[in-house]
């Protein structure tokens, strides 16, 4: 489980860290998640089922982040508030995909009532 937090001080200027990020620098990477994952890693674990499935999920954020990195504008909204909202994207996605094979589950089992 990661350890760090969001609050405590980058040791990099976050304009430099997005040059790296956005230049697809391992680096800058390596840096955005000893700095952010502990605090997305505590978002997502209050909803996972387990820790396989949490440290799957993060995985996952950080996979989208990779993916959408060129889209976050600092303008816009600060960079824990963007990795905030991708994170929640995530887990909703997760949880309507769960509560969707579960009602498919129910309807194999035989475990739903047809309202009249």
């Amino acid at each position: 489980m990661p350890q760090n937090s969001p609050k405590e001080k980058l040791n990099i200027e976050e304009e430099a860290l997005l040059s790296l990020l956005k230049n697809k620098d391992k680096r800058g990477f390596d840096i955005l998640y000893s700095h952010y994952a502990g605090a997305l890693y505590g978002l997502i674990s209050k909803t996972a089922s387990s820790e396989t499935l949490a440290n799957d999920l993060l995985g996952l954020v950080f996979a989208k982040i990779f993916h959408d990195i060129d889209s976050y504008d600092a303008s816009k909204t600060s960079l824990f508030a963007w990795l905030y909202r991708i994170t929640q994207k995530i887990l909703t996605v997760h949880q309507a995909s769960a509560l969707k094979n579960e009602s498919h589950l129910k309807v194999i089992r035989g475990d739903f009532k047809i309202a009249n």
